[in-house]
């Protein structure tokens, strides 16, 4: 999978499964998302917007707020 990277919006806890991303250009369902040192996973569900739905902490990263 392609690997796509942005900042943050807004903050993020650990049990949060959505992120709200600045830029969502590159963010496609079943894409790599990397945060801050956290891979995230977009879902399948997701379509399009700045709020992505996420599987957290993927490829043995940690999931950090």
């Amino acid at each position: 999978m392609a690997l796509a990277t942005t900042t943050l919006s807004s903050a993020v806890v650990v049990t949060d499964t959505e992120i709200v991303v600045a830029s969502a250009t590159s963010v496609a369902a079943g894409r790599i998302v990397l945060v801050d040192g956290e891979f995230m996973q977009v879902l399948q569900s997701y379509t399009s917007g700045t709020t992505v739905g996420v599987t957290r902490g993927q490829n043995g990263t940690a999931t950090a707020a």
